[in-house]
């Protein structure tokens, strides 16, 4: 008994609680792993799906906030046909059909516009494990934009995640991308 005690007290020494096992063996992703143009995979089938979510976020609001609330959630979450990513120095630029946003990857904030849009958004960007995450702060909300590459860095999955004072719940949608 002894002897599984102090080898469970010598695993624990070596191996740290907060550290999983796929973390160990897998590196961590770099801007060079996400550069590259993307093309959407099955906008139609991701559309319809984006809708249906617009759909179950506002059922529970009233009529008025619901149909407002429809056109501008449609508006702002319209699928891009592209995502190209473009490493530059400790930045990167990534490029969708509504906007341009350059920044570093190491949290710090940085500004940015949306394509035919006045205000200047307030945005951050960094590494979470295997994935980049990007929050946008607007007068209207918060917008999370996560995108993560499958282990053979041939697929992007960009999920967005919108969150306002005027929305009961957040809205949420994921688009996927190939090279």
């Amino acid at each position: 008994m002894k002897m599984l005690l102090a080898l469970a007290v010598s695993l624990a020494l070596i191996v740290p609680a907060s550290t999983s096992f796929a973390e160990d063996i897998v590196p961590p992703l770099t801007n060079a792993d996400f550069v590259g143009e993307w093309k959407v995979v099955g906008k139609a089938a991701a559309d319809k799906k984006r809708k249906a979510n617009i759909e179950a976020t506002l059922a529970d609001e009233n009529i008025l906030v619901r149909n407002l609330a429809d056109d501008k959630l449609d508006d702002v979450s319209d699928i891009s046909d592209y995502v190209t990513i473009v490493a530059e120095g400790d930045s990167l630029l990534i490029k969708t059909r509504r906007h341009d946003y350059k920044g570093p990857t190491d949290g710090s904030k940085f500004t940015g516009k949306t394509k035919g849009a006045d205000e200047t958004l307030k945005i951050t960007r960094k590494f979470k494990g295997r994935k980049i995450v990007e929050t946008v702060h607007s007068k209207g909300g918060v917008r999370t934009n996560t995108f993560s590459l499958n282990d053979d860095a041939t697929k992007l999955t960009w999920t967005t995640t919108i969150k306002s004072k005027k929305l009961e719940k957040p809205f949420k949608f994921s688009v996927s991308y190939k090279k």
